[in-house]
């Protein structure tokens, strides 16, 4: 055992010390469990807090006093308290706030953000897409630990608020002020360039919508832990009554939602034993021609169960149909209910749910029943024992896989049936859209409950007659989409918005990126600072102060601008001239120059040919384009 916390609770500080004074010193308290399993304490160690509302009492310094025996001897400890306590990583002030917790989130951004920027310098660093990749794996989790108890999230009447804004606003800006030294790193841009533009450019979440994301993620996660979990019924608790003082991180969290923990779907951290043997076999072919062979070669023959999920007009929806022989026999659907509470792979397992009801009524022996399936997901998900999303549904159709075999055996018995081979249940892949009638069939019918209904209720298994619970992927896709919205609303009220859409209007989004995949560390750097305007060049430098002129030094009297590098300087007329050969009419255009994504490489060997940043960046010609070109 590592480290142990004791709470106790009382109406003063003298009856909640009292109490920890017990606990430690009692028969059979901690003392005693110490000297049984020869554990012994380390004294200078115990750390002690005095939490209190009321910042005159956790000023008043109670020195709680603990006696206890080593040996022979009796000792006395007295354990001086603390301003603040760690406990998993999180910093518990006495006063009840989260100043102290704020500082050290500051400080772990400054640190990894640092670290960062080691592996992002202009010369020889990462490209861009690694290092936003490397960003959001390695410093945002840090970041966000444990936001769920130390952000909340403010909701404001004003529509036209930075959704930045939503929570403790001194520390959202200095989280603000560090992701822009990490866009900046990840971009290549400018010390001066704008952070907000910096941050679109590379497809980032702004910190306090970001912060809003996790906690909203977070909630959901909790939201699904089963009933015998400690922590479901202080769920259903806060998300039922609201209290008007001491809200705790789960009240602002049930306000901030919106969704109710009691229609959530339940996840158990164990569903059965570790090694437990399947009772249907799955297949997966090599390739899509390979399983509609396959399908094919078997849809005249024995059992065939087409099932199907799909997304269609907002709603989610189901469909099984059984075929004998090749002939169409029977068939089922059901419609879940709609995209924001339910997901596409909640329909295909419903679907197998169908299915399975529908092999029910075959007639006869059955020595054998195919499920054909246009989703690999599906398959591989039936053999996962781990804990997931859905997993009430692929647990109900282990069972009634189970339940087929009952009672095909029930059956073989009344029969005198001697026939030795076991009914075979198999789950097969078939690729989508490529003509197979089973599968074509089935999306029609998913499609057709989607828009219409399901089948009649009594035709139904009894497992589908009430409500699905919601999805913790649908809900996390919603949170996800309105993440997205924030951040374009966000953009949209940034001084630099109207500047920039005029080169592109995607923003934020991940084009930028996907253009400049195929760029080094010195080609991304360029480009962001001519879509920046923050560029080195003489109208830039002057403007901070590092130029004695704005103009250019081959035109007098006008500025060096972006515009006019690209466009206008008579110094770089013959360059120009190469670029307008290849580009026709769009050479003049900046939107296309610097967004589309065959546009760029020609830009880039304008931009060398001139060597006009030669001395800063030099060779940087088209073809390290192609060399760094990642597959």
């Amino acid at each position: 055992m590592d480290d142990t916390t004791l709470l106790a609770s009382g109406r003063d500080l003298r009856e909640a010390h009292g109490t920890l004074k017990k606990m430690m010193e009692r028969k059979n308290g901690v003392f005693d469990w110490s000297k049984t399993y020869n554990s012994p304490l380390e004294m200078n160690k115990l750390t002690l807090v005095n939490f209190t509302m009321s910042h005159g009492k956790a000023d008043n310094d109670k020195i709680l006093v603990l006696k206890y025996t080593h040996g022979n001897d009796r000792n006395t400890v007295r354990v001086r308290p603390s301003p603040n306590a760690k406990l998993l990583g999180v910093i518990l002030d006495s006063r009840l706030t989260w100043t102290a917790h704020h500082e050290k989130v500051r400080e772990k951004a400054v640190k990894w953000t640092m670290a960062f920027k080691r592996f992002t310098r202009t010369a020889s660093g990462m490209m861009m897409n690694e290092a936003r990749k490397l960003y959001n794996a390695v410093a945002v989790p840090k970041i966000t630990y444990a936001a769920d108890l130390w952000f909340r999230s403010k909701k404001s009447s004003q529509t036209n608020r930075n959704p930045a804004d939503f929570g403790p606003t001194l520390l959202t800006r200095r989280l603000e002020s560090i992701q822009r030294q990490a866009a900046i790193s990840i971009t290549g841009g400018l010390r001066t360039s704008p952070g907000d533009a910096l941050i679109v450019h590379a497809n980032l979440t702004p910190i306090g919508t970001q912060l809003k994301e996790t906690c909203l993620k977070t909630y959901a996660r909790l939201a699904t832990r089963p009933e015998n979990h400690p922590i479901a019924n202080a769920i259903r608790r806060t998300a039922r009554t609201q209290v008007k003082t001491h809200r705790t991180s789960l009240h602002h969290l049930a306000k901030s939602s919106k969704f109710d923990p009691d229609e959530m779907e339940k996840i158990k951290p164990t569903r059965s034993r570790p090694g437990e043997n399947l009772t249907f076999t799955t297949s997966i072919a090599g390739s899509k021609e390979a399983s509609i062979e396959i399908d094919r070669a078997e849809f005249r023959k024995g059992t065939m169960i087409y099932t199907d999920g799909s997304g269609y007009k907002e709603q989610v929806a189901a469909s099984a149909i059984l075929f004998t022989n090749g002939r169409r026999t029977a068939e089922l659907r059901y419609r879940l209910g709609p995209l924001t509470e339910h997901t596409v792979f909640e329909g295909e397992l419903v679907g197998i749910i169908l299915g399975l009801h529908l092999a029910r009524s075959v007639n006869g022996t059955r020595t054998r029943i195919n499920f054909s399936i246009d989703n690999q997901a599906t398959i591989r998900t039936l053999a996962n024992n781990d804990p997931q999303p859905a997993q009430y549904l692929i647990d109900k159709i282990k069972r009634n896989v189970n339940v087929l075999h009952a009672e095909e055996m029930a059956r073989r018995e009344q029969s005198n049936d001697d026939n030795p081979w076991k009914m075979e249940i198999s789950f097969t892949w078939v690729a989508g859209h490529m003509e197979s009638v089973g599968n074509e069939a089935a999306d029609e019918l998913a499609k057709h409950a989607a828009e219409h209904g399901s089948s009649n209720r009594q035709r139904l298994p009894k497992f589908l007659h009430n409500q699905l619970p919601i999805s913790l992927s649908a809900i996390k896709q919603q949170i996800t989409s309105k993440t997205k919205t924030e951040t374009k609303a966000w953009w949209k009220m940034s001084k630099r918005y109207k500047r920039i859409k005029c080169i592109d209007l995607s923003l934020p989004s991940r084009k930028f990126i996907k253009a400049t995949s195929g760029l080094n560390r010195k080609q991304t750097s360029i480009l962001t600072q001519l879509r920046t305007d923050h560029v080195p060049l003489n109208g830039h430098l002057f403007r901070i102060k590092r130029s004695a002129t704005p103009h250019c030094p081959h035109c007098p009297n006008t500025t060096e601008s972006t515009n006019h590098f690209l466009f206008f300087c008579r110094k770089y007329n013959m360059q120009r001239h190469k670029l307008v050969l290849v580009l026709k009419r769009k050479a003049f255009s900046k939107k296309f120059i610097l967004t589309d994504e065959k546009a760029i490489r020609h830009t880039i060997n304008y931009i060398n040919d001139t060597g006009r940043f030669k001395h800063i960046l030099g060779d940087i010609k088209a073809e390290l384009i192609e060399d760094n070109k990642r597959e």
